[in-house]
């Protein structure tokens, strides 16, 4: 998992360099649930891996089906920026998340490595928080765990 993390970031940070930070998610956004500040400068990229199925090559190597989820945390839209009646030029700055969201999607799709098939988007949405707007992306991807075949 260390290293699709890490390829995911240094992926993101080269093609999405409106980004202003990359991290693994370890629930930074529910720091705001306590009353803290965000420990980051926005629009930022939480990253987080999960592992949903596997199953057995051999006894030491598995097959996995992994997805990588993207989440992108904005400053919360004003009321009304993004409104019909307001100028096109406001409305357009107002929605600049969006092209940060379709960059994250452009550099994350169909992209592969020798250590991991190619991304694949599964799902993507809007995430409820009171205080940002949120975005997240799920990509799919399939690749062989050999740790427990590396580590004898």
């Amino acid at each position: 998992m260390r290293t699709i993390y890490t390829e995911v970031m240094k992926r993101l940070q080269t093609e999405v360099p409106a980004l202003s930070g990359i991290e693994l998610d370890s629930g930074q956004l529910k720091l705001i649930e306590k009353e803290e500040t965000l420990p980051v400068t926005l629009p930022y990229a939480l990253i987080d891996i999960s592992i949903p199925e596997c199953s057995d090559i051999t006894d030491k190597t598995q097959s996995c089906n992994g997805i990588v989820g993207v989440t992108l945390v904005f400053e919360s839209f004003d009321m009304g920026k993004t409104s019909s009646n307001r100028p096109d030029a406001d409305r357009d700055l107002a929605l600049t998340p969006f092209d940060v969201i379709s960059d994250v999607y452009k550099a994350l799709q169909g992209y592969e490595s020798v250590r991991f098939n190619t991304l694949s988007r599964i799902s993507q949405g809007k995430v409820e928080n009171e205080f940002f707007f949120v975005y997240k992306i799920n990509f799919a991807c399939e690749f062989e765990d050999l740790t427990a075949l590396l580590h004898l």
